[in-house]
């Protein structure tokens, strides 16, 4: 491994950084301010030792590729061919150090990809007894312009605005990413997501019951599904598929586009601007639609049909047991 060192640090201030650019952009507070209070838990409790330091040689137009067993995972632009830094927090430091050699940490460059690979490092019942808790972070400087390919057993991911195609996999761990020119893939087990503006051929986010929220999409593909957990999509330009079971969705649309909302038993809100055009169909246990909009036999059990503006792309919303909320302009 070449250009690696040892040093110890204390906990850095990358990660609320992170999360506060995110928050702002899409007004996500809650979920911010647990990742605040994660990180500062961890300082509190944990000795951070800064395991790896190494440069990455990478040129805009290459590739990074993240794969390890339990770890957050920080991405952030910044000047030069990118920098890798690991951090290994534990109550003591000989526990952190044997903790990273389990792991059998590993990276590769091969042409203008840079490769991390850690193994699972095995933990047991009497190694949790002896030296508690342990916490893995890799943080890693690129150039703006890259493709990403992240993924971890546990761990939370946060990159921050990036250009290039972006694919994401955590199992439990939240995602939180800035504004993205590219293609965003990302699939979560329960833990929630957050993005910037992202433009690209296609958005595509599932997580098992965490919440959605989006500050906007240019996309000719956006797909967003949670098991239980809420949708919020700030501004939506391009086709809209969304789905959740148990959770509330709202959409602003931007432009007229087709779109179509699934949720079992929660509400859903979608707004347009007052000058756009589509068709109505919705089903709910209650219904609202826009004053003066052109009716097809009016609201009758549940269900809605009707156009706004001359009709349009079709709007199609179910719920189970939830209100549909549809508003335009004002109205």
């Amino acid at each position: 491994m070449r250009d690696s060192k040892m040093i110890i640090l204390a906990v850095g201030s990358t990660a609320v950084g992170l999360g506060l650019m995110v928050a702002s952009v899409i007004g996500d507070e809650p979920l911010f301010q647990r990742a605040k209070s994660a990180v500062a838990s961890s300082g509190q409790e944990l000795h951070y030792e800064t395991v790896v330091e190494q440069d990455l040689g990478l040129a805009p137009g290459g590739h990074l590729q993240v794969n390890v067993h339990d770890a957050d995972v920080q991405v952030t632009s910044t000047p030069g061919s990118g920098r890798l830094s690991v951090e290994v927090g534990a109550k003591d430091a000989a526990w952190a150090r044997e903790v990273f050699q389990r792991m059998h940490f590993e990276t590769t460059v091969e042409g203008n990809a840079f490769t991390i690979r850690t193994e699972d490092p095995h933990f047991d019942r009497g190694d949790w007894r002896r030296h508690g808790n342990v916490h893995v972070r890799i943080h890693v400087g690129v150039p703006e312009s890259i493709d990403l390919s992240l993924t971890t057993g546990d761990g939370d991911v946060m990159v921050g605005d990036a250009e290039g195609q972006i694919e994401i996999h955590t199992g439990d761990g939240d995602v939180m990413v800035g504004d993205v020119e590219g293609q965003v893939g990302i699939q979560t087990g329960d833990g929630d997501v957050s993005l910037g503006m992202t433009r690209g051929p296609a958005l595509v986010v599932q997580t098992g019951d965490g919440d959605i929220a989006v500050g906007g999409v240019a996309s000719e593909r956006i797909e967003l599904r949670t098991g239980d957990g809420d949708v919020a999509l700030a501004s939506a330009s391009g086709p809209v598929d969304a789905a959740t079971s148990d959770g509330d969705v709202t959409i602003q649309l931007a432009t007229a586009t087709p779109v179509t909302v699934q949720t079992g038993d929660g509400d859903i809100v979608i707004m347009a601007a007052e000058a756009l055009g589509f068709d109505l169909h919705l089903t709910g246990a209650d219904i609202s639609v826009p004053q003066g909009m052109l009716m097809e036999g009016g609201v009758t059990s549940g269900t809605a049909r009707g156009s706004v503006n001359g009709g349009g792309p079709l709007i199609r919303a179910i719920t189970g047991d939830g209100t549909v909320v549809v508003k335009v302009g004002g109205r």
